[in-house]
């Protein structure tokens, strides 16, 4: 008994190690792509700095949790903590300008030291080391390369923001925050601020990196995200792992390194949303948290159950402020807990789910009276109900094949009950009646396509706990195949990784992550830019992808979006509160609007550029982009009452007084040079107008 809990203490401790590595190598790996990539770009180095210390400083306060707290359900929720509390740093410390950093910096050495003094975890032998770095590598490559296909979060976010080629959702993100980093309170800004009911807690922690560091909130979105929240991913990944393998009597040294790969692959296989939703990224870690949890949860033992079920609740309730999507699964799972404190764990899944028809039937009667409208429960004719549809199932078939692989594992052991990690018990509520009933919500309330996130969710939930599965059931196949020789063990287990490794590039092959074709994806990348603007890039880089370079700058500063960004940075320099643009500006809505297929995904444009609000910011009727475009979500709700038209500055004055906004920026045109003037509006209407460029 002594050498089997020794045997199991060094699996614990290897695997807390490779979930320590995986963080630095994520780190070290997406560091390497971001300065390939943007080579010859000039890229703030105190940027990359403060994330690279921050993420460390954030890995090493939850070892020293990890390692130091025995108990497992105040280990998980000290953890959950740990996770809100430095999410929370950088917002909070980073508004103070650089002296945020020596407070910010002192959090980080006492995480250091907790963590040195708590002893870092080794992470065991060389195969899952290398295993683990392998399937990093290959996994990060592909999704360098797939920022060129989904248009988001990437690498040249911030020339893209310039040149007007970037998504909606990004360059609607760089508002938010842009109006964050100047005290306004964020929301759409198509005319004036409209606050919507969003979660801005990320944009926080960006703009805190950048206020911090005096970057570019761009850049800020950049670093923050490839070197600090998708790290925290996957390390949040492999750290769940570990925790579940805690909860196990069985050694699984794979099981971290497979963890990481499977979070990788199987969200490829459909929507990679958590990869460059930056909202969605940071929130993850917290479902990862919950399913050891969950499988930790013993209100049998009778230990200060109430009062973890109330820290349960905050953490989730938190989470709201990270990801609204992340706080709707999180939620149900609390009550599920509470239900576990009063009821066997059969009475409580049937409880949960007699709660959750009793919700469904209390909205659909109470839904028509208060909002006017129907209850609906079908939504399959809804434009983009297919994804969700395809996302409900791909997540179906992977919980099945977890909990298959779970019955295979049990099986090995003689159909022992005991020692279960419990961990199919939040995927199968989080699948089969909290993701459907908040998808039921979702398109009640907004739109039905966002329910997708919920089945994502799943879908990355999945990989911790297929991991271990399949792991402990490597292991023991593994030793049936080596007998009573142990120098097989070493050959049958490179076997092994060499085949999971083969078999992981094959997924990616298959998915939108493929590493075979990524570099020539990031050189078209860079060669979107390059065709944007004369003189952007150099000669053709031959095998590499092509460089950038100290050219490429000035011609963007000379583009189009360049010189509009600069006009509207020197109105707002000059005291401008919001920009109108006339319709007689042809030029400068052409710029707006010029992506033909979703003209749309440009209007954002000088919000993003500088924090602040349009009026009347939506297209001419004339331009015929029709109103549904540019409704819902952080684009607000707006009428054709909104569109930009022919107006006095009277006119103007008493629109912008409607919206609170005293200095009005019109802009009249971009070629041959920008020509702009200042409007200050007082209490009587127009009180001076300048010209400011022509």
């Amino acid at each position: 008994m002594p050498a089997d809990s020794a045997a199991r203490a060094r699996g614990v401790e290897a695997a807390l190690g490779l979930a320590f590595l995986t963080g630095l190598a994520a780190l070290a790996l997406d560091l390497l792509l971001l300065d390939f990539v943007r080579r010859g770009v000039e890229f703030a180095a105190g940027l990359q700095l403060a994330a690279i210390l921050y993420l460390l400083a954030h890995v090493a306060g939850a070892l020293a949790i990890a390692v130091g707290v025995g108990d497992p359900l105040r280990r998980l929720l000290l953890l959950a903590g740990w996770f809100l509390f430095a999410t929370a740093v950088f917002p909070s410390l980073g508004l103070l300008g650089p002296l945020g950093a020596l407070p910010a910096g002192a959090i980080g050495l006492a995480a250091g030291v907790l963590s040195w003094r708590a002893g870092l975890p080794r992470p065991g032998g060389r195969l899952p080391i290398l295993l683990l770095l392998a399937l990093l590598a290959a996994g990060l490559l592909g999704l360098a390369g797939y920022q060129h296909q989904e248009g988001q979060t990437h690498f040249f976010l911030p020339e893209f923001a310039r040149l007007g080629i970037l998504h909606k959702d990004p360059l609607g993100f760089l508002s938010l925050a842009a109006q964050i980093r100047d005290g306004i309170l964020p929301g759409a800004a198509l005319d004036g601020i409209q606050l919507v009911p969003y979660h801005f807690g990320i944009h926080y922690f960006f703009v805190g990196l950048a206020e911090l560091t005096g970057a570019r909130t761009a850049e800020a979105f950049v670093a923050g995200q490839h070197l600090v929240s998708i790290p925290l991913l996957l390390f949040y990944a492999a750290l769940a792992t570990a925790e579940l393998l805690r909860l196990r009597p069985a050694p699984a040294p794979l099981a971290v390194p497979l963890a990481a790969g499977l979070v990788l692959a199987l969200p490829s296989m459909v929507w990679l949303v958590g990869y460059y939703s930056e909202s969605s990224t940071v929130s993850t870690p917290l479902l990862f948290l919950f399913l050891p949890l969950v499988a930790a949860w013993r209100p049998e033992a009778g230990r200060g159950s109430w009062p973890a079920l109330g820290g349960v609740v905050l953490v989730a309730l938190c989470a709201a402020v990270l990801k609204v999507s992340a706080a709707v699964l999180l939620l149900p799972l609390a009550g599920y807990l509470a239900l576990r404190l009063l009821l066997a764990p059969a009475r409580a899944v049937g409880a949960f789910v007699a709660l959750g028809l009793l919700a469904l039937l209390l909205a659909a009667a109470a839904w028509p009276s208060l909002t006017g409208t129907p209850f609906r429960l079908d939504f399959s004719r809804d434009p983009g109900f297919g994804s969700v549809a395809k996302q409900a199932w791909w997540a179906l078939g992977l919980v099945a094949a977890a909990a298959l692989a779970q019955l295979l594992r049990r099986r090995t052991e003689g159909g022992r009950a005991g020692g279960e990690t419990g961990a199919l018990a939040p995927l199968w509520l989080l699948l089969l009646w909290i993701a459907p009933l908040g998808t039921i919500a979702i398109g009640n309330l907004q739109n039905v396509v966002n329910g997708s996130y919920l089945f994502n969710d799943v879908v990355l939930a999945v990989g911790p706990v297929a991991a271990l599965e399949l792991a402990i059931l490597a292991e023991r196949a593994l030793g049936a195949l080596a007998g009573r020789s142990p120098r097989r063990l070493p050959a049958a287990r490179a076997g092994l990784a060499v085949l999971l490794f083969g078999l992981f590039l094959l997924t990616l092959e298959c998915s939108r992550l493929v590493p075979s074709i990524a570099f020539a994806r990031i050189d078209a990348l860079a060669g979107r830019i390059c065709a944007r603007v004369e003189g952007a890039c150099p000669a053709d880089g031959g095998l590499l992808p092509q460089s950038l370079s100290s050219a490429t700058e000035r011609a963007i500063a000379g583009s189009e979006g360049g010189r509009l960004a600069q006009a509207a940075e020197a109105l707002v320099a000059e005291g401008a509160q919001a920009f109108f643009v006339p319709p007689s500006a042809g030029d400068v809505w052409d710029f707006l609007l010029h992506q033909k297929e979703r003209p749309i995904e440009n209007l954002m444009f000088l919000p993003a550029m500088t924090g602040r609000p349009m009026l009347l910011g939506l297209p001419p009727a004339p331009r015929g982009v029709p109103l549904a475009m540019v409704h819902g979500g952080i684009l607000g709700d707006y009428d054709d009452r909104d569109r930009s038209r022919a107006i006095d500055d009277a006119g103007l004055c008493r629109q912008a007084q409607r919206r609170g906004v005293a200095v009005v920026g019109v802009i009249d045109g971009l070629t041959p040079s920008p020509r702009t003037r200042l409007l200050r509006c007082g209490s009587d209407g127009p009180a001076g107008t300048a010209a400011t460029q022509g």
